[in-house]
Formats: structure tokens, C-alpha cells, sequence
């Protein structure tokens, strides 16, 4: 998967709920899957449009299968009644202590982002001058926002990046400083829920890969729905893996 890029997977038109729809897919997907390029491996994790794998077994992938939070589009109320009462609270007494959350500036944002995982983790693994050109690329064409909360010095605490298309609104990245709590985020993704179902659009969380983030998501409601994970490795790759399972090389 390029650097950023939350799912990938073959984009085809047609109706795949009728038969001969499905079968025009998946001979347009085979077609490209026949174009790839020769490598070591191919691995990709597939959108929301794609939901079979069925061609990709045929020939000879493996499959695999990731989650992710959706929430469907809802009144408010609605919306608001389904967090749990931890998540709630937490957005509720964010609310008291700060009015709005406000729009952030591609460029701080990703300055921002940089620094913040500099200092908790010791590395960032996204160059700052690309990530300021996507956000702003995004932002310029109406297709993703930038918001974040601010302190009363207008220091920054936390902000998050969301991003959209046609159907689903996606979490797609976040920033805490140390001023920043549990609340910050929960704040700033409810602002972001409510937004999508203003568009119409439903939320996608954009993936869930630690027990962590899969308790703090399920606040939020909605439900957990798969993203199938497509894989093909040749032998060197497979055999190098087994015989240097620690390597830092993949």
C-alpha cells in the first residue's frame, strides 16, 4: 500500500448485485490483475465497493480479513443516544471547556503531527512537506477538513483529518500535544460524525488494528464491518521471511 493510502482494490461499474454484473467485474479484475506487474509480492487492502474475493482465490491470492467502525447516517438525537455513557461524558465535558473546534491550516496541521509523533514516539513515518500537500490538495477540492482544538493561550491540543467521497466520510488522521486528553479526540470525531451525516455520508473509522482502538471506536456506536485484505507472495519472499522472521526489511 502507498504511503497514506487507507485501502486501494479495483474500481469497476456495473450492478454486482445481478449476476451478469458480477461477472463483468470480476473479468475486468482478473484483466488487471493479469497487467501487475512482476514483483515479489502484492498486498492490498481492499474499499468498501468490494465485497468478494472470490476472483482474487481463483488465482491463487490469499484473503484475509481486517474491520472497521461504520456509522450509518442518523438524526442527532439518534446518533447521540448510541455513544456510550463513558464517550458521552467525555464529549460533553470537552464541550463545557471549549466552545468550538475550529479549522487548522494544512501546514500547522502537519507540522503539528510531525512533532507530536516525534515526541511520543521517537519517529514520524510520514514526510511533513507531502503531508501538507495532500491535506491542502484535499482541503482545496472540498473533499476532507482539518479540525482542532485549541487552548485558551491558543496553543493547540489535538486535531484530527477527515476526509470523503461519494458514500463514507473516513477518519483518516490525529494529532495529540501533551495538552491534549481522552476528550480532545472524541470531541473532534463527533464533530466529524455529525458533519457526515449532514452530507448525507456514512462514517467509516478507517480501520481497527489494536484492542485499544477497537474499545474507544466502539463508544461511538455503529457496528464493525469487514475489509477483505488480498496478498500474493512468491517463494524468495516467502522463504526469506521464514528464515529471518525479525528482519526490519518488510
Amino acid at each position: 500500500m502507498p504511503p497514506l493510502a487507507h485501502f486501494m482494490g479495483p474500481a469497476t461499474e456495473g450492478d454486482a448485485t445481478r449476476p451478469s454484473g458480477r461477472l463483468r467485474r470480476d473479468a475486468i479484475t482478473r484483466e488487471l490483475m493479469g497487467k501487475l506487474p512482476k514483483g515479489l509480492g502484492f498486498r492490498q487492502k481492499l474499499h468498501r465497493g468490494i465485497d468478494d474475493v472470490l476472483v482474487f482465490q481463483e488465482e491463487r491470492y490469499s484473503t484475509s480479513v481486517q474491520f472497521t467502525l461504520e456509522i450509518p447516517r442518523a438524526a442527532p438525537d439518534r446518533l447521540w443516544a448510541q455513544l456510550r455513557d463513558k464517550t458521552r461524558n467525555a464529549i460533553r465535558g470537552n464541550m463545557r471547556r471549549f466552545e468550538e473546534a475550529s479549522p487548522i491550516d494544512p501546514q500547522e496541521f502537519a507540522r503539528a503531527y510531525r512533532t507530536s509523533h516525534v515526541e511520543k514516539h521517537g519517529v514520524c513515518h510520514y514526510d511533513e512537506r507531502q503531508l501538507s500537500r495532500l491535506c491542502s490538495t484535499f482541503v482545496e477540492r472540498g473533499r476532507g477538513r482539518l479540525i482542532g482544538i485549541s487552548d485558551k493561550e491558543g496553543g493547540l491540543r489535538a486535531a484530527v483529518a477527515i476526509i470523503w467521497d461519494a458514500t463514507s466520510a473516513y477518519y483518516f488522521l490525529s494529532l495529540r500535544t501533551p495538552r491534549s486528553d481522552n476528550g480532545d479526540i472524541s470531541r473532534l470525531l463527533w464533530e466529524g460524525i455529525l458533519a457526515a451525516h449532514r452530507q448525507g455520508l456514512i462514517f467509516d473509522f478507517g480501520g481497527v488494528g489494536t484492542n485499544g482502538s477497537r474499545v474507544f471506536f466502539n463508544g461511538f456506536g455503529g457496528a464493525f464491518v469487514p475489509r477483505y485484505v488480498v496478498n500474493r507472495t512468491i517463494a524468495p519472499l516467502t522463504i526469506f521471511r521464514a528464515l529471518a522472521p525479525r528482519s526490519h526489511f518488510y
